[in-house]
């Protein structure tokens, strides 16, 4: 998966406030919230950070609390604020970042109101419905000889079909709530 996704999913954690490295690797490490998804180590996030803040996604002041170690304090830029949003309208273009990135963004979703559910879930399903077109245009080309291809791309199918009945019942439980 691209690191580029999980640095996007930090900038979510800064979009309503500023946060201290540690309150931020808490808070992605909670396993109520996206820890139950996906692990990321201390020292990585700490790079993500620095890799975010050379990108001007964010920015950190230091602040003193009287005797203890200067603290980083990062805030989210404009720009950061922006790439942010648009990764959040965007559906996830690659089958195998669904797992994980798809419901990262509904973690956010949750978190934050500002983000629609529903146009999330209906550009995936519309980005799902392009991978299954594109892997059944290949299931009769007379190169894919072997059964080992052929059992490869019935694996992806199915999980295709799998990650559709999923969002349909994501769409449906997203209108449940709404209506209620």
């Amino acid at each position: 998966m691209g690191d580029e996704n999980i640095e996007l999913a930090l900038l979510g954690f800064l979009f309503e406030e500023p946060k201290h490295g540690y309150e931020l690797f808490k808070e992605v490490s909670d396993p109520i919230g996206i820890g139950e998804v996906y692990r990321l180590k201390i020292g990585k996030m700490y790079s993500i950070l620095k890799k975010l803040e050379n990108q001007k996604l964010i920015c950190a002041s230091v602040q003193q609390d009287g005797n203890r170690p200067p603290k980083n304090l990062y805030h989210l830029t404009n720009t950061g604020q922006a790439a942010f949003k648009d990764w959040m309208s965007s559906p996830i273009k690659h089958g195998r970042e669904f797992r994980i990135l798809f419901l990262l963004k509904l973690f956010f979703i949750n978190r934050n109101k500002t983000y629609d559910a529903k146009d999330l879930i209906f550009k995936q399903n519309q980005e799902c419905r392009k991978w299954e077109k594109r892997i059944l245009s290949t299931m009769d080309d007379p190169k894919i000889n072997s059964s080992y291809q052929r059992m490869v791309k019935k694996y992806r199918l199915s999980q295709i079909e799998g990650y559709s009945k999923w969002l349909d019942w994501c769409e449906r439980t997203v209108n449940e709530k709404n209506n209620t």
